[in-house]
Parts: C-alpha cells; sequence; structure tokens
C-alpha cells in the first residue's frame, strides 16, 4: 500500500508557510493570516482576507499543481464563472528543474462557499435565482466539457477510461476490506456488483472534468443572487461528465440537476444519473484510502463508520482534528 510522501504543506505550520510567501512575494505586505488544514492534498494560508496560498501537502500532489497553473490561463477565456488568477506562482511551482518550493497564491474571489445549507436558504425555492445559477453552471460545464481533450493531454492529464473503473472499485476494496465486519462488507460487494452492471451498460464519451466540484469549490454571491466563482482544479481529469453533477444531485436537489441540465449543451446519456448515485457511495471509500495512505487514523476510523452505518455523507463523522 504506497504511503503518501509528505511535503511542505504537511510538515510547516503557519508560521513557516507566511515565511516561504513573505521570502519569495516580498511585494505582499502581510498583516495577518489565518490558516486551513481540512484539505487533504494542500494546506491553504489566507494572507490579510485578500490573497489565497495553497501549498502541497504531500509529493505527489506536486504534479497536479504544476498542471492546474498551466490549465488556468487557457481555460480563462472559454468559462461564464470566475476562476481564480494565479497571480502568483513560485518558482518551483512553475519549474520542475529548480529545487525550489512548490506553492501557488492568488488574489481570493468573492463569495461564500456554496454550502447544502446556503443553497436551501438562498437558491432553492426562489425562482429568479435558482434559474440564474443552473444556467450558469450548464453553462460552465459546458464549456469545460468541451475543452479539447488533446489540448488536456499535452497539458499531462490523465484519460480516466471506462474501463479503468472497475479495475479501480477492487482496489479501493481491498483497502477496506480488513477493517470491516461481515456485514458492511456484503453491502460493499453488493455494491461492486451493482456498478459493475452499471458500467457494462453504459456508454460515454470522457471530457475534460473539474473532478471535485463539491460545495467547498462553489462560491455564490448573496447579493448578486449567482455563482462567483469556481476554485481548486487540483482534481481534474479527463474523465465521465457526470461525476461534475454528482454535487447537484446528492447534495443540492434533484430539480436543480435536472435545471442544470437544462443548459448544459453536450448532455449526458441516460445512465448518468444512476453514476452520481455510485460516485456519491465512494466517499467512505476515500476516507479510508486517504486515512491509511496519509497515516491519519481519524479518517480511516471515518470512513469505517460510514461503511458500517450504510451512510455516504460527513455528517457526524467528520474527525475532531482534520490534520490528526
Amino acid at each position: 500500500m504506497a504511503k503518501l510522501t509528505p511535503y511542505l504543506g504537511e510538515v510547516l505550520n503557519e508560521s513557516g508557510l507566511r515565511s516561504l510567501v513573505e521570502h519569495n512575494f516580498p511585494q505582499i505586505p502581510i498583516e495577518r493570516t489565518h490558516l486551513i488544514e481540512s484539505g487533504w492534498e494542500s494546506k491553504v494560508l489566507v494572507i490579510n482576507d485578500e490573497y489565497v496560498f495553497r501549498f502541497p501537502r504531500w509529493m505527489e500532489v506536486i504534479p497536479k499543481l504544476r498542471r492546474e497553473v498551466k490549465l488556468l490561463p487557457m481555460l480563462r477565456g472559454r468559462l461564464n464563472i470566475r476562476i481564480p488568477d494565479s497571480d502568483f506562482i513560485s518558482a518551483g511551482a512553475m519549474d520542475p528543474t529548480l529545487e525550489e518550493a512548490v506553492f501557488v497564491g492568488y488574489r481570493m474571489l468573492p463569495g461564500e462557499l456554496l454550502t447544502p445549507e446556503l443553497f436551501q436558504e438562498r437558491v432553492q425555492g426562489q425562482k429568479t435565482v435558482f434559474e440564474r445559477c443552473a444556467a450558469q453552471i450548464g453553462g460552465f460545464l459546458t464549456a469545460l466539457h468541451r475543452f479539447p481533450r488533446e489540448k488536456a493531454i499535452d497539458l499531462g492529464y490523465e484519460v480516466a477510461k471506462p474501463s479503468s473503473f472497475m479495475p479501480f472499485l477492487l482496489e479501493m476494496k481491498a483497502k477496506v476490506e480488513p477493517l470491516l465486519t461481515h456485514l458492511a462488507l456484503k453491502r460493499v460487494d453488493d455494491f461492486i456488483s451493482r456498478a459493475l452492471e452499471l458500467w457494462d451498460a453504459s456508454e460515454f464519451q470522457v471530457v475534460m472534468t473539474h473532478g471535485d466540484l463539491a460545495p467547498e469549490h462553489l462560491l455564490f454571491n448573496p447579493e448578486s443572487g449567482q455563482v462567483s466563482g469556481v476554485i481548486d482544479f487540483g482534481d481534474a481529469l479527463i474523465d465521465d461528465p457526470a461525476g461534475d453533477f454528482t454535487t447537484f444531485l446528492c447534495q443540492y436537489s434533484e430539480d436543480f440537476t435536472l435545471a442544470v441540465l437544462d443548459h448544459y449543451e453536450p448532455g449526458l446519456d441516460d445512465l448518468a444519473i444512476e453514476r452520481c448515485d455510485v460516485y456519491r457511495r465512494l466517499e467512505p471509500f476515500y476516507w479510508i484510502s486517504y486515512g491509511l495512505d496519509a497515516e491519519k487514523p481519524a479518517h480511516v476510523k471515518a470512513g469505517v463508520t460510514m461503511l458500517e452505518m450504510d451512510a455516504y455523507d460527513l455528517v457526524g463523522f467528520r474527525p475532531d482534528s482534520p490534520t490528526s
């Protein structure tokens, strides 16, 4: 089982990360900082409530960050929702031959995280806002998914072939199997069997996807009633387009998902929504896999608890300290 190799974000504290920014970008007058440690792949240092700097936790994240800083400028003119401008790219992030720190920073985008609670309060049931946000996201995904695959491959992005999903799922099962009771393992076996049947029946073309279009990566401006930004393209991948709809279906509402689809010009295949449910049910597997690879037992415990309770959301299961 491969362990993750610690990098700056994992080993340095807030003071150490601040020093890196001060050394590399002295033009930023730092008055105050705030460290966000909940991310699995990166720590985030917020400076003066104006700048966001991301520091990879693990060596394995560095290639993803280097791809991202090349991808974002190519996407910016294509998308109808703001994405980060990588205003501050460390020398190590730009040039793999340099033995320099790898991290990036950008000016904060306006808005609040579009949590399920905020969605229910400010979007669901508000006809004008609901339709505006659905049109925005539908247009965003239309443009993103039409990004030329050849260009993405040239940037180093991997192609997740549909045939690779079942070996991936079996690999995940092998990680969780020794940790589960017989009843939970039986449910896992049933889940994998259903997924196998679904993938055998599915036909879809892989496209450039965001890869982690979760509430923590969607920004909403309550004053204007619109989506104000999409952040963190670190998990972008050439993959099943249905994956980018999973959040809308599982954390917002089915009618919002259908409204987004009304503005999504490529359209989805007939079994895409069923695959979204499969992607949702992978959540505890990811917690366990990450916990084992990063040697974070609280994450393993959270994932096992979800599987044992046949639950696939994180309510009540977040570790007390995400970095423990």
